[in-house]
């Protein structure tokens, strides 16, 4: 016949009654040297999460194709398009107008021309075409941007 193991009742009481502070103290070493509780008599404060763009800046999501083309706004290189693709990692740029290029090894330059304005949001997809010099969409390129998220406008 199978034993069954069960938390003794004296442990499975203490789990359920400890208070929540309880996850966030400790218990050893002091600083004078003796052995004790460690903790706060407050539960831990609240935390909470948010997104949302500064005031004087836009986002920037880029889905480009291939991933690991070279980002450069104004001239001046921001890193690998992947690491603009979610909404958790945008490209921040300031209010005004920005000059993006999209530059890979064996693809065409594509240059894209922002108009960032305050708080807007941008989603750029882009696929880069194969060849040499600069993409002919590159004058067209301009798109147009949304409010952030959870923003009225």
């Amino acid at each position: 016949m199978a034993r069954r193991l069960t938390l003794p009742a004296t442990l499975f009481s203490i789990l359920l009654l400890a208070p929540a502070s309880a996850a966030f103290a400790w218990w050893g070493v002091g600083f004078s040297g003796t052995w004790g509780w460690y903790g706060p008599p407050y539960p831990p404060p609240p935390y909470a999460y948010g997104w949302a763009v500064p005031e004087s800046w836009a986002a920037a999501e880029m889905h480009v194709h291939p991933r690991k083309a070279t980002v450069l706004v104004d001239g001046h290189p921001a890193g690998r398009a992947r690491d603009f693709n979610s909404a958790y990692s945008p490209l921040w740029l300031k209010a005004g107008e920005h000059l993006l290029e999209l530059r890979y090894p064996g693809y065409m330059v594509l240059r894209i021309r922002v108009r960032a304005r305050s708080r807007a949001y941008y989603d750029l997809q882009y696929r880069l075409e194969e060849g040499s010099g600069v993409d002919p969409r590159s004058a067209k390129a301009t798109p147009a941007g949304k409010s952030a998220p959870g923003r009225r406008s």
